[in-house]
């Protein structure tokens, strides 16, 4: 069922009668109504075990997963409580195991990290030099992963349970049961060393440990009251925010602390210290929590707790002191991934807030990570100006006044010049000069195949679909019906073919290039012929196959691409993370192609034709017809989504798809006001501003190219 979960009764009663799709389902928080969250599993299959090193984290089994980061490598990194290893992900997905032979026991030190055992780590981190360091729980002890060298260490406790060694070096002191490390602002280690109910500090430069709070002795910790000399509860997890102050979560004591490092003080936040699940957000100290196990602050000065034994994750709101629950159900269980509110977790222990604010989640007991997704929809509000296509038929006037003749593709140079390919009832090249005014710089207004060689007002083309700008500064031309790509340099006014890339004219309509994207490093043209996705090689202009065998039909996930069939691929464009996007026109999806080489459909899984699904999961949507895409600065891919006469946007870090341009309905009324109240028709190209970021639309059956200005004080 598709629900949206508001935060605000008085957001919820405006909101009823919005939304009332019952495809999909996701989350719209607390009090900035611009947010949707959707949760996925990111690693692991959900069944216990030690399986799938090299190959994808999603089919891999994992091992009772707790602590997880983001390495300075930009890989995910997590540790397995009862796996006995530390593994990592990168970031193609691929998972490898890092550390421990899956042995229990306390053995390794000063030899290779993944010949070592551990004894039930709980959490990992890394310091300033990039070297891993792991809590070795019931080994009572931190050690130390050199990553240089891959050789373990100890670097605090002696193995052996007990509370002694303050003031002396940490690796002679004793620890009892340590659950949590972080490394402050300073860089100094921190250690929750739980059993003994005290936070303890190690000086980085000296090595030295001493009791930065709690007494030894647990007991009640009175709001306000100062750092020394008062008693903690069972220090579980701890972060530190922008300001340097340490925020604690208690497992015995359910509550959450800040610690103010200027005045030594401690606030008390979250929890009446009574232990049980709140079903209803709301202040956050009448509330119980059970047994928190993790928190994490955000850029934002929000913490986010890992109740773990009521396998929820909640946010504290620091502008407000409000608590929200913002995953799982309060029952234990495995999923569904989708809407956070409806996926059951199973004692989650583990969380990191990642810097795009995505909240990763070491999903213990269903032996998988997952991962929140923030997905912002409504701060991004758009009017829509006019920037070509008139009533009078002449060039070398304004843009805004000149005919436009069945436009289709559109591309900006170096320079920032916009320019135009018109379809069958044009088949001109045109372009946008400094001053606004529409030039014609190539093509006769009339089908044929001529002029290479030649100056571009002599040369004819056949139908193009599309252009795309070649490094050196020529434009490409998808000239589809004559089955070539031509190119035209604006500098010395010539027109040639593209050499390497040829169809004949018999099968050009069949399987012509309907589509060029140059990659951003301009090494290679993309082209989608209805056929296959090639990639033309632009200084030896050799040609390799991307996807596609040269059949239709589906292809299945996970299946190399270039041994796929594929239903009419229009449009492909890759991104700046090595993948190739691909759009088929009459397969209504759209589907990826990672650096490995296989394919798999994000968008309309089942390929319907339809219109549904915006502001939800991507898989679960339909298109149809869609006609081109482009990709923007985050990687989202921009689809013009023609027959549905709208332009929509897929965001593969959260999976949702959503409606930015369009009504549904074909027509030309809505210049100036928001982009969802400007009816198009039929839109066949997506371009972006490569200044400015704005996003450019060839409304085609319209006549027209509309620029999508950011509006952020519009309310629709």
């Amino acid at each position: 069922m598709h629900r949206i979960v508001m935060h605000s009764v008085a957001i919820l009663v405006l909101c009823c009668n919005l939304f009332s799709d019952t495809t999909t389902a996701w989350l719209l928080t607390a009090s900035c109504a611009n947010e949707i969250w959707t949760i996925e599993t990111f690693a692991g299959t959900g069944v216990q075990g030690f399986e799938g090193d090299g190959g994808p984290a999603k089919k891999a089994m994992l091992d009772n997963p707790f602590g997880v980061i983001r390495g300075p490598d930009g890989a995910i990194w997590f540790c397995e409580y009862t796996g006995q290893r530390i593994r990592r992900i990168d970031a193609n997905g691929m998972i490898t195991t890092i550390a421990g032979n899956g042995k229990k026991g306390f053995t390794g030190d000063g030899g290779p990290a993944i010949e070592a055992t551990f004894n039930l780590p709980h959490e990992i981190r890394f310091d300033k030099a990039g070297d891993l360091f792991v809590v070795d729980m019931m080994n009572h002890v931190v050690r130390k992963i050199e990553m240089k060298t891959g050789v373990i260490r100890t670097v605090a406790g002696t193995g052996q349970s007990g509370f002694s060694g303050d003031g002396d070096l940490a690796t002679k002191a004793q620890l009892k049961q340590p659950h949590s490390i972080q490394f402050g602002p300073e860089g100094d280690l921190w250690i929750c060393d739980i059993g003994n109910h005290v936070i303890r500090r190690v000086h980085t430069p000296t090595g030295v440990i001493s009791t930065f709070a709690g007494t030894g002795i647990p007991g009640a910790t009175p709001d306000g009251s100062a750092i020394a000399g008062t008693p903690l509860k069972g220090p579980r997890s701890m972060d530190f925010d922008r300001d340097g102050n340490l925020w604690l979560a208690t497992r015995e004591g359910n509550q959450l602390f800040r610690f103010n490092m200027k005045n030594q003080s401690i606030s008390h936040l979250a929890g009446t210290g009574g232990k049980g699940f709140s079903s209803k957000n709301g202040p956050a100290k009448q509330l119980t929590l059970n047994g928190p196990k993790g928190v994490a602050v955000d850029k934002e000065g929000n913490a986010w707790l890992v109740d773990s034994e009521s396998s929820t994750i909640w946010r504290y709101r620091s502008g407000t002191g409000m608590l929200e629950r913002m995953a799982g159900t309060g029952e234990k269980g495995d999923g569904p991934d989708g809407d956070p509110l409806d996926c059951r977790l199973a004692r989650p222990h583990g969380i990191f807030v990642d810097a795009d604010g995505s909240v990763f989640i070491g999903d213990s007991e269903s032996h998988r990570i997952r991962v929140l997704r923030r997905h912002r929809t409504t701060k991004e509000r758009y009017r829509v100006q006019l920037v070509a296509g008139g009533e009078r038929d002449q060039v070398n006037i304004p843009a805004a006044q000149s005919r436009l003749r069945e436009p289709f593709g559109t591309s900006f140079d170096g320079e920032g010049s916009l320019w135009i390919v018109e379809m069958a009832s044009g088949n001109r090249l045109l372009k946008i000069d400094s001053n606004g005014n529409l030039q014609h710089m190539a093509g006769q207004n009339k089908a044929g195949f001529s002029g290479d060689h030649g100056n571009g007002l002599s040369a004819q083309f056949n139908g193009p679909h599309n252009i795309a700008m070649h490094p050196q500064g020529m434009i490409l031309i998808a000239d589809t019906w004559n089955g070539r790509i031509r190119q035209f340099d604006p500098i010395r006014n010539l027109v040639s073919s593209l050499a390497g890339y040829e169809v004949s004219l018999e099968s050009a309509k069949k399987s012509g290039p309907y589509c060029v994207t140059v990659s951003f490093d301009g090494r290679e043209v993309f082209v989608a012929d209805l056929l296959r996705v090639f990639a033309v090689d632009l200084e030896t202009h050799t040609i390799r196959n991307v996807a596609g065998n040269g059949e239709k039909g589906v292809p299945k996930d996970g299946a190399m691409a270039v041994a796929s069939p594929l239903v009419d691929p229009r449009a492909a464009a890759p991104d700046r993370l090595g993948n190739v996007y691909i759009l088929e026109r009459n397969g209504h999806a759209l589907r990826v192609v990672e650096p490995t080489g296989k394919i798999r459909t994000v968008v309309n899984a089942l390929g319907k034709k339809g219109n549904s699904g915006d502001g939800g999961p991507a898989l679960a949507a339909t298109m149809n017809g869609p006609k081109h895409l482009a990709i923007d600065t985050w990687n989202r891919v921009v689809i013009a989504d023609a027959e549905n006469h709208l332009v929509r946007r897929y965001d593969p870090a959260t999976g949702v798809i959503e409606r930015i341009a369009g009504t549904g309905e074909k027509g030309a009324s809505g210049i100036g006001k928001s982009s969802w109240e400007c009816q198009l028709a039929r839109p066949h190209g997506v371009a972006f501003h490569p200044t400015t970021g704005e996003l450019y639309i060839t409304d085609s059956y319209n006549d027209r190219i509309l620029r999508l200005v950011s509006d952020k004080e519009f309310t629709p």
